[in-house]
């Protein structure tokens, strides 16, 4: 388990990490989750980077979203051009990572009040 520094985290930091869960405030989360800075979804039905689809963002709150930050446990993965091409042409961006970094780099886009949301593959 990889702890984050907690100074001054915004809400809806991630505080530490492992392949098999990320933590939030006190909550353990052991499946797919996507955090913004105002929400956390719990999405169980994605199990991998690649099984996301315009469907997967359905019932997110995507207003004032900037960039999605994917991050996942596995050495490589890549998301669907329809779905780069969608959130493009909403000038929304998208970065796929692994866990460790997606982690960090959410949490400063989140203390810098950047809209961003963190898609947290784990299992």
């Amino acid at each position: 388990m990889v702890e984050i520094q907690k100074e001054l985290l915004p809400p809806h930091a991630i505080l530490s990490y492992s392949e098999k869960d990320i933590r939030i405030q006190n909550e353990y989360y052991t499946h797919t989750t996507m955090v913004t800075q105002a929400e956390i979804y719990n999405t169980q039905s994605i199990l991998s980077p690649q099984s996301l689809n315009q469907d997967s963002f359905k019932s997110i709150n995507l207003e004032g979203i900037e960039v999605i930050i994917i991050g996942h446990s596995g050495t490589f993965a890549e998301i669907s051009f329809e779905l780069r091409q969608a959130f493009a042409t909403q000038q929304v961006g998208i970065e796929v990572m692994n866990l460790g970094a997606a982690c960090r780099t959410f949490n400063i886009l989140l203390s810098e009040g950047r809209g961003v949301l963190g898609v947290f593959v784990v299992a």
